[in-house]
């Protein structure tokens, strides 16, 4: 019987010491003074605050490239891809060329420009925006081949200084092939600050300086050294307008704009000019708007002669029902040999109307344009157009010959376009074009041409 007890007090007593030595251990932790355990819970708390902060504010971090909703517009920043891309077929691909009327070329072209916008609002009262757009462009046929690169790089800022004044500055660089002249590049900065400014109700005034500079290696293959003209130029211009509501549907807009443009390469160029002019907005009914303006156009060459001419111009707008509208705009402008205008245009439609003969210091034309569209529901738009232009030009405007320039160009087509999603839609255009001159008037530095072409496109926009 003893000897059966001896092993369970042995184990008894080895229960015990390890009772004893886990005590030793145990002991201060539970006996600790409370000082330290409330600093110990402290420190405890506050590092849980800590954590659960850093948690609590990257769920508030906006996501830039997410949508933003309505109430977080214009406050929150966003980065926004865009993508264009479209191709197609034309029946004289070389238009602009030299020989594009009596050789023409038929090829495939193809164009994708996809880019990126930055969106920062800095405060409730200033806005800034940073674009960059890359575009290349192919044309592919039998006896045509060439590709064209643009890099397009535009900033904006605007401050509201108060609820009745606003200034704001854009730039846009732009590095680019020539229109229909492949290997020949141009650069072209464009800066211009603006200030607008509310008087009251009624009376409403902008203010804006703009300069350009554009550098250009010129038409250096032509066989005859005198027709080369450099059109590398530095703008600048001055444009003053005051907008005053006579009446709750009428609006008058009288405008000033003094403007200097030097051609270093090609002095005889050169110009300063001013601009007066009286614009006019009217409501007729609700869903008709006339505008209108007449003003003067004062050119003043630095080698000799001038250049005046009366400046005018109307256009409606009308919409029949809801779903149908009609626009039709006529304009008589003094047009530079080389238009820049074409490069910051939203909606280029009828590109091909832009005139790229630079033997002429100055250029007066006459433009007629239309459109019509038709919303079948909302997702689904027809759309037409017609452009013509009709140029007129002086012997004693030309700086290289005695040639005139009274070409004739027109464009007229149509668009569908399906809208697939919110950011995505999808088109189907045709366009016919054409030039040609009057009587027997002869230019020697352009020739007429004819053209059809059929496209597809997609625009992506986030």
């Amino acid at each position: 019987m003893k000897k059966h007890l001896a092993p369970r007090k042995r184990y008894l007593l080895i229960h015990v010491a390890l009772v004893a030595l886990l005590s030793l251990f145990a002991m201060p932790s539970l006996y600790a003074d409370d000082a330290a355990a409330t600093t110990q819970s402290q420190t405890e708390s506050k590092s849980s605050r800590m954590w659960d902060g850093l948690l609590d504010s990257m769920k508030t971090v906006t996501n830039p490239f997410s949508e933003v909703s309505v109430r977080d517009a214009g406050v929150k920043p966003r980065i926004r891809p865009h993508l264009h891309g479209g191709s197609g077929w034309n029946s004289n691909a070389n238009v602009g060329e030299k020989d594009s009327g009596t050789n023409s070329k038929a090829g495939w072209q193809a164009r994708i420009s996809p880019g990126v916008t930055l969106e920062v609002p800095v405060s409730e009262k200033m806005y800034t925006m940073l674009d960059y757009t890359y575009s290349f462009s192919t044309t592919q046929g039998p006896d045509i081949s060439e590709n064209e690169n643009t890099h397009n790089l535009g900033a904006l800022v605007r401050y509201d200084y108060s609820k009745d004044t606003s200034l704001g500055v854009n730039n846009n660089f732009q590095i680019s092939d020539m229109p229909n002249q492949a290997g020949k590049r141009f650069l072209l900065e464009t800066v211009k600050p603006e200030i607008q400014h509310t008087f009251g109700e009624k009376l409403r005034s902008a203010l804006n300086y703009q300069f350009q500079h554009y550098r250009d290696v010129g038409p250096t293959d032509d066989s005859d050294s005198s027709t080369i003209t450099r059109d590398t130029f530095n703008d600048n211009s001055v444009t003053g307008s005051l907008t005053y509501d006579v009446a709750c549907k009428l609006s008058l807009t009288p405008q000033f704009s003094w403007h200097v443009r030097e051609y270093p390469k090609t002095d005889e160029k050169s110009y300063w000019s001013i601009s007066p002019d009286l614009g006019a907005v009217y409501g007729l009914g609700s869903k008709t708007k006339l505008t209108g303006h007449f003003g003067w156009g004062y050119r003043r060459f630095k080698d000799e002669g001038n250049a005046s001419e009366l400046l005018y111009g109307a256009g409606i707008n009308h919409m029949l029902g809801r779903k149908f509208t009609w626009a039709f705009n006529y304009d008589k402008t003094q047009q530079d040999t080389f238009d820049t205008g074409f490069i910051n245009r939203d909606t280029p439609i009828a590109t091909n109307l832009d005139n790229y003969d630079r033997h002429f210091r100055t250029l007066n034309v006459h433009r007629f344009g239309t459109t019509t569209s038709y919303f079948l529901n909302e997702k689904n738009l027809f759309s037409l157009f017609g452009d013509f232009s009709f140029v007129q030009t002086k012997e004693s405007d030309n700086i290289v010959s005695s040639d005139e320039n009274d070409e004739k160009k027109m464009e007229i087509g149509g668009m569908y376009s399906y809208k697939l999603t919110r950011f995505l839609d999808l088109r189907l255009g045709y366009t016919f074009g054409r030039s040609f001159y009057a009587g027997s008037t002869s230019n020697t530095a352009r020739t007429q041409y004819t053209y059809h072409k059929v496209d597809a496109g997609v625009n992506l926009n986030f």
